[in-house]
């Protein structure tokens, strides 16, 4: 009976690792870009029209991460993104950037004011950013350096992960290369 016990135990074990495995199957495996590539350039509008030039921009730090405005765990690190990264460090050269895939432009012009967002939020409309980055699992953020050299990948949000966020943009921020 004790044996047939700590058999199902080990089946009920397997099984969740299984299922774990296979809920996170999105994780940084279906990224399309790697650590230590260049973030390609790329244009979007934001919501209201406005074009947004990525090679335009200069900066010591970028966080681009991208979002719903139906995801709760999104909805938390942007606020996280306001309030820890771009609030007080775009005086330092971070430029916190954040995208939408898909979603209409009134909708996330809405979700921008309702959160308080300041930092540029823009529109993929046609998913194009998000095929050239790749995956499907949000929120997804990208730290890249000041050459646009992509330092760090992460999806979903964890408060412990997301403390080194910060401290992973403020040493790039104040670094020796920092202008």
């Amino acid at each position: 009976m004790k044996r047939r016990h700590r058999l199902s135990w080990r089946v009920a074990a397997l099984a969740l690792l299984v299922a774990g495995l296979l809920a996170c199957r999105g994780g940084l495996s279906d990224w399309k870009v790697s650590e230590g590539q260049l973030l390609p350039d790329f244009e979007l509008r934001d919501p209201d029209g406005g074009v947004f030039d990525f090679r335009s921009l200069k900066a010591n730090a970028y966080i681009i991460t991208r979002f719903a405005t139906w995801c709760p765990p999104c909805r938390v690190e942007l606020r996280e993104l306001e309030a820890r990264v771009w609030k007080p460090l775009r005086e330092k050269g971070v430029m916190v950037i954040a995208v939408s895939s898909g979603e209409d432009a009134e909708k996330v012009k809405e979700f921008v004011d309702r959160e308080g967002l300041s930092f540029p939020v823009l529109l993929d409309p046609d998913g194009e950013f998000a095929r050239t980055v790749g995956g499907n699992s949000i929120p997804r953020l990208m730290i890249l350096d000041r050459e646009r050299r992509i330092m760090h990948l992460k999806v979903g949000y964890y408060e412990p992960e997301f403390a080194k966020t910060v401290e992973q943009v403020k040493a790039l921020a104040s670094g020796p290369e920092a202008r």
